[in-house]
């Protein structure tokens, strides 16, 4: 029977190899050069796909590490470009730099090259801005801080940001957006930019404490930083500040409050909320953080106590990457049969994809092609819908708006408050939810999802009750 199944398969695969579906499919992955961490994901994910479930094809992944100045555009670019001309069908990285994600938008716009971005694209910042081939597996947030400053009641807050304050100060626009929504209130706030050198982050505290110290008010605080490296350093000063930190109220703005963060700040008496979208408990997050895990310790190097949320965003950029290809070639069966011939990629009967056809030295004759698939590729990736218990997903659903924003994903919300009367800090959890706000609890959180999933998006109104968790 185990014979005669694998025959069947044997042959479903050959024929779908003549007739229909490639073998293997390109796809190409940009890093930054030494990220060993995200290398080892991408590998991991491809590997899993590849070996698991029969599939009618395979990903053909490669990566290139790209190691130059952050203002080198051109040289991005170029690089960008050179790999395209061995061809590939859909382009993977993570770039929230303002510039550096320019020089990508150049060429995918210009080729109509499927492109998913594993953190936050600066498009997200920018509503209502054209953006036909691009998708962003990292959420946006200013929503989601938005109504924690609402739940609070804080009628003001600082924003503690890093140094590409365009990004940043695009994000309190929107945060300002969705409070004016919801409140005629008046919340003021203030921009505080962070040191570039981590060391300096404790007399930076210091120094703010000194000039706040005499007005005597509470400080709301969001600490919004670009790495988690950075995020650690600046949570490692706040629990070393040698100044009373009782009236202040610090947010971590990202989504990687991880752990052991909970288990360092609920035992002292400093205020702090974070958030987490992470599926700790899925089996896929323990494979892979074991899998990065080997592959530091190849290098003799101390493995991070956790698995950082952005190494959760690339696995699932993967996985969007194969249901996307899937899903066009569901529409049409066909559709690549004339794209791959001796292993090579074909765009519209010429070998790769070329950004200047004048390099082609193999055919003089070729003219300016955009990738003939590009649009069918990426209107399939906004079109997606995985979840994590049925697609191993890691930050929960993953659906996309017309613009390639996240939208529909579920957060924790961990608020850590001092407690005078004991030496641990009250620990509430909350769920919140994307276009919802926040909700009672995981089972609300679902119900509501399916709701909204069969009555294809009909609003859900009337006022929201909210029950902590808490526990001491």
């Amino acid at each position: 029977m185990i014979l005669s199944f694998k025959l069947c398969w044997n042959f479903i695969l050959l024929f779908t190899c003549i007739f229909g579906y490639p073998s293997r499919i390109p796809i190409q992955s940009f890093s930054t050069a030494g990220d060993l961490a995200v290398l080892a994901t991408l590998n991991f994910t491809v590997n899993r796909l590849n070996s698991g479930t029969p599939s009618t094809f395979l990903l053909a992944h490669k990566n290139r590490q790209l190691r130059m100045a952050v203002d080198d555009s051109w040289g991005m670019i170029s690089k960008i470009c050179t790999e395209l001309q061995s061809g590939f069908m859909l382009m993977l990285m993570g770039e929230s730099n303002q510039r550096s994600h320019e020089a990508y938008m150049s060429v995918v716009n210009a080729l109509e090259i499927p492109l998913i971005n594993w953190e936050l694209s600066p498009h997200a910042f920018l509503p209502n801005t054209p953006n036909n081939f691009e998708a962003s597996i990292k959420p946006p947030n200013a929503q989601l801080l938005a109504d924690l400053l609402l739940m609070k009641g804080w009628n003001n807050f600082v924003y503690f940001h890093d140094s590409d304050i365009s990004n940043r100060a695009q994000n309190l626009r929107m945060i300002y957006l969705h409070l004016n929504g919801r409140t005629n209130n008046s919340i003021s706030s203030e921009m505080l930019q962070l040191p570039k050198d981590v060391e300096q982050f404790g007399e930076f505290l210091r120094q703010f404490n000194l000039k706040r110290f005499k007005l005597n008010l509470t400080e709301n605080i969001i600490l919004d930083t670009k790495n988690n490296y950075r995020q650690q350093q600046l949570l490692q000063a706040i629990r070393s500040a040698q100044f009373n930190q009782q009236k202040y109220n610090y947010v971590v703005a990202n989504y990687d409050f991880l752990p052991y963060d909970v288990e360092m700040f609920q035992q002292g008496n400093i205020n702090i909320t974070g958030f987490q979208i992470i599926e700790r408990e899925n089996r896929e997050f323990a494979l892979l953080k074991r899998q990065i895990e080997l592959a530091i310790k190849e290098l003799n190097e101390k493995p991070d106590l956790d698995l950082e949320t952005r190494l959760a965003f690339v696995h699932d950029a993967v996985l969007v990457a194969k249901a996307a290809l899937e899903a066009t070639l569901r529409k049409n069966d066909s559709l690549f049969r004339k794209n791959f011939r001796h292993g090579e990629l074909y765009n519209k009967n010429f070998p790769g994809i070329y950004c200047y056809p004048s390099m082609d030295r193999q055919n003089s004759n070729r003219p300016f092609l955009t990738f003939e698939h590009g649009r069918l590729i990426s209107k399939a990736i906004t079109s997606l819908k995985l979840s994590g218990s049925t697609s191993g997903t890691l930050s929960g659903q993953v659906e996309f708006d017309r613009d390639g924003v996240r939208k529909n994903f579920l957060v924790t919300v961990i608020d850590l408050t001092s407690d005078t009367k004991s030496a641990f800090n009250k620990k509430e959890l909350l769920i919140w939810r994307h276009s919802t706000g926040f909700l009672k609890d995981r089972t609300e959180a679902h119900w509501r999802q399916q709701t909204q999933n069969s009555r294809s998006g009909q609003s859900e109104g009337g006022p929201k009750k909210i029950v902590r968790v808490v526990t001491e």
